[in-house]
């Protein structure tokens, strides 16, 4: 009975010293609030940037390089659809259509990670605008050394102002960011 009591004794001390006594704060992941705030505030401070069109430059041809890897706007289309695919009531397809360069300075297979932000609110990618886009869809990966020209996609209200794309070629590392605002478009 006394050993056990000792027992019981340290186990309680320990669990007390390992919860209780943890100095350690609460990390943002994502999907917390806190991950979804910081996008938020990184998609206002980008779109408060001076845009291509706005510094002088066409906004087609607009490139970006990041580590490597160098992405260039080579078309924009807003749709309202194709026959098969058609957005809400109310929306729009905005179809940006991009060559990527795959030169990475990691010298590997480059995922194409896509993060859209219209009018600071970010929203997901989607396949019925990249499936009634013109030509091919750009993919997900692309090998060393190689280059591709496809499209990518996403609804957006038809009253949108300012479409934010966040490219990252790797999972971890930076990212080339492209602001399209609508009133630089013809």
């Amino acid at each position: 009975m006394k050993n056990s009591m000792l027992i019981l004794m340290a186990v309680t001390a320990i669990l007390f010293n390992t919860t209780a006594c943890s100095n350690k704060e609460p990390v943002a992941g994502p999907g917390t609030a806190e991950a979804v705030t910081d996008a938020q505030t990184e998609a206002q401070e980008a779109a408060e940037t001076e845009t291509p069109a706005a510094a002088g430059y066409s906004l087609l041809g607009y490139t970006e390089e990041v580590e490597g890897v160098t992405i260039t706007l080579t078309d924009f289309r807003m749709s309202s659809g194709d026959d098969t695919y058609v957005p809400e009531p109310g929306h729009v397809f905005l179809q940006p259509q991009f060559e990527i360069v795959n030169n990475s300075t990691k010298g590997t297979a480059i995922g194409m990670i896509f993060t859209y932000f219209v009018d600071e609110e970010q929203i997901p990618e989607d396949v019925s605008a990249i499936q009634s886009a013109e030509g091919e869809a750009l993919g997900t990966a692309l090998g060393f050394g190689l280059t591709r020209t496809g499209s990518v996609g996403v609804q957006a209200k038809e009253d949108w102002e300012t479409l934010l794309i966040r490219f990252t070629p790797h999972a971890v590392g930076d990212s080339a960011t492209i602001v399209i605002d609508r009133s630089d478009l013809p």
